[in-house]
């Protein structure tokens, strides 16, 4: 008897019933369905292909402050002399291959981790640079000043990527918007 009882507690717990039961409007099945399908799956993956590094080189190239080492000068040139604050068409496509390129690194790097969990208590030392520099080239592309210039990376290459990685990290972004993450860098790089 004690066994069936809790045999039968461990059903009730795991599936999270206790006499409730979770129906989903047909909205929401597919948003959960399509959400499961990107996860496991690229969307676009071909233009991952313009990106010129491979995985390992982008592995080698990132820092561990979250930037590309490659990238860092141009970074900082652009921090330095306020290229993304100003609405200058030459600044801002500078920015926008720059941004396009650090993303489609990142979106290479995530690939490694598509329909994996993270252990969050134990990152390794690849995926809390990978988080910075989500975190890093993101602050960047949200800071630019808007115009002509930053459409089509703004609009579909940074997205692509941005999208891609986002769903190799699935396990991870669900666990932050369900606040079961108290990492500082999980919880900005959803952001």
């Amino acid at each position: 008897m004690k066994l069936i009882l809790k045999t039968l507690l461990l059903f009730l717990f795991y599936t999270n019933s206790f006499g409730q039961q979770i129906s989903y409007t047909p909205k929401e099945k597919t948003i959960l369905e399509f959400r499961a399908h990107l996860s496991k799956n690229s969307h676009r993956a071909h233009s991952l292909r313009k990106s010129k590094k491979t995985l390992e080189e982008c592995i080698v190239l990132l820092d561990e402050d979250g930037v590309f080492s490659d990238l860092r000068e141009i970074q900082e040139q652009m921090i330095s002399e306020n290229w993304i604050t100003s609405k200058n068409k030459v600044f801002q496509n500078k920015i926008s291959k720059t941004i396009t390129e650090a993303y489609n690194r990142i979106w290479r790097i995530s690939e490694k981790y598509r329909s994996k969990s993270i252990n969050i208590d134990s990152v390794t030392s690849l995926q809390v640079k990978l988080l910075k520099a989500i975190i890093n080239y993101s602050e960047i592309e949200v800071n630019r000043a808007d115009g002509p210039a930053r459409f089509l990376g703004s609009s579909f290459y940074i997205p692509t990527a941005a999208i891609n990685s986002y769903f190799c990290l699935l396990p991870l972004m669900d666990a932050v918007e369900k606040n079961n993450v108290t990492n500082s860098l999980a919880i900005n790089a959803n952001k």
